[in-house]
């Protein structure tokens, strides 16, 4: 199925980490409810990820930062009404809440056969669990307990190229130097990865990860 109509009304998002968004998760989402049931339902459980941002921003007292997607801001905020995976995450910490985001995503994926999908995933949890290991050694604590969803992600072997780079980044000059770097690494794999003007699925999804990065990163600008 193509998907022309959508991706011309939708705006170009920017390739720099830190760019403002042109467009609301909000917006994007009730965009592809126009479209068919199976791709909607795709970027309903991507959209989730802004859910755990907005958990996170709450715990760091950033509610000005908050963006809704597929939750109200209030009911995260007041922890009311939320999914069953993320109430059993607010127990204990918004890391564990993202653990349940990848599991539950994971499992979708693989139900749906979706394994282009998984493939990505499998690699992005990787790059954050190998992130994650990489910052504990430099201030000398366990990685172990912030790792999120360790059985899907890829080993930290396969970033070595990508850590080599990041030893060279000086943080003293840009204190998110790291962070700015991890998310152009990710937006170059997903343009590798993503056809472009093919106006299909994958084209699609691949704009609604596209737009996850960017919502992660936004605060660079600041």
């Amino acid at each position: 199925m193509a998907y022309e109509y959508l991706l011309t009304a939708l705006p170009p998002l920017p390739d720099q980490p830190g760019s403002a968004l042109p467009i609301s998760a909000e917006t994007l989402r009730e965009m592809i409810k126009f479209e068919e049931h199976e791709l909607s339902e795709f970027t309903e459980h991507l959209l989730r990820a802004i859910d755990v941002q907005n958990l996170e921003f709450f715990d760091l007292d950033k509610e000005h930062a908050t963006r809704k997607a597929t939750e109200p801001v209030e009911g995260i905020r007041d922890q009311k009404d939320l999914p069953a995976w993320m109430k059993q995450g607010l127990v204990a910490t918004s890391d564990i809440v993202l653990d349940a985001y990848f599991k539950q995503l994971m499992a979708f994926l693989e139900e749906r056969g979706a394994e282009e999908l998984m493939e990505w995933f499998r690699w992005e949890i990787g790059l954050r669990n190998a992130l994650v290991g990489h910052r504990a050694r430099k201030i000398g604590i366990p990685p172990d307990p912030y790792y999120v969803a360790p059985d899907f992600g890829l080993k930290s072997i396969e970033y070595t190229s990508v850590f080599n780079d990041l030893k060279e980044l000086d943080p003293q000059a840009e204190p998110f130097a790291e962070d700015r770097f991890i998310a152009q690494v990710m937006l170059g794999r997903l343009k590798s990865a993503t056809p472009e003007y093919a106006f299909d699925f994958t084209e699609i999804i691949g704009y609604v990860i596209k737009f996850l990065i960017l919502a992660r990163v936004e605060y660079l600008s600041e």
